[in-house]
């Protein structure tokens, strides 16, 4: 959603995303939504802040490893992959700051076209969030080929 780069393995779907922290809620929970087309939910999640764990800084920057898989097909129907390789980068942020808590993750199953429902969901995860966070996507320097 941040990112939304090819080069890294992060497709570009174009989606509408509510996500506010800054709106009032007396539960203190953050909620998100992920909507395509605008205001057809596929996804929903709620974020419930329980530790501040600081600030970020230019100087003390936060980096996040990532791994995405970039995969382009074949111009031939049924022929095999062009590209399918796991890309890492990561994402460094210079300022704002992180919070942790628990997240809840809900797939509406609202549309065959966008599947996300289909993805199993295991349980609660232990979640961050950034708040008024600026960040930087480091440019990946190899590669690693994936085969099935």
């Amino acid at each position: 959603m941040l990112a939304g780069r090819e080069r890294e393995g992060y497709p570009k779907l174009l989606g509408d995303i509510e996500f506010d922290m800054n709106q009032p809620n007396v539960y203190g929970l953050i909620t998100a939504r992920l909507s395509r087309p605008a205001g057809f939910v596929l996804a929903q999640g709620i974020f419930r802040p329980s530790e501040f764990l600081g600030e970020i800084t230019e100087e003390k920057p936060t980096v996040i490893k990532t791994l995405g898989l970039r995969v382009v097909g074949s111009a031939a129907p049924g022929g095999p992959l062009s590209v399918c390789e796991f890309v890492p980068s990561a994402l460094e942020f210079i300022g704002g700051e992180i919070w942790s808590g628990e997240g809840s993750l809900l797939f509406t199953g609202a549309s065959e076209f966008s599947a996300l429902h289909r993805l199993p969901i295991v349980g609660n995860v232990e979640a961050t969030t950034f708040y008024n966070s600026s960040f930087r996507l480091r440019r990946p320097t190899e590669t690693y080929p994936f085969s099935a």
